[in-house]
């Protein structure tokens, strides 16, 4: 399993969000990635970690989606 620290886990959810939902961030692009960051951070707390797992990436992605 890969890991990616905080801020690289940030740019890669919010790179890959920006690809698969141009709308939104055309629109909401700076929400977009506070709202990746808030993922992140509680995905870490949660899980009493430092880095993040890469294979949650794409769950952070399509709940950006959904929002």
């Amino acid at each position: 399993m890969t890991f990616l620290s905080q801020e690289d886990a940030v740019t890669a959810i919010t790179a890959k969000a920006a690809l698969l939902h141009k709308e939104i961030a055309e629109k909401y692009g700076d929400m977009m990635r506070t709202y990746a960051e808030k993922f992140v951070l509680d995905v870490l707390d949660y899980c009493h970690r430092d880095d993040f797992p890469q294979a949650l990436v794409y769950t952070a992605v399509e709940l950006i989606g959904k929002w």
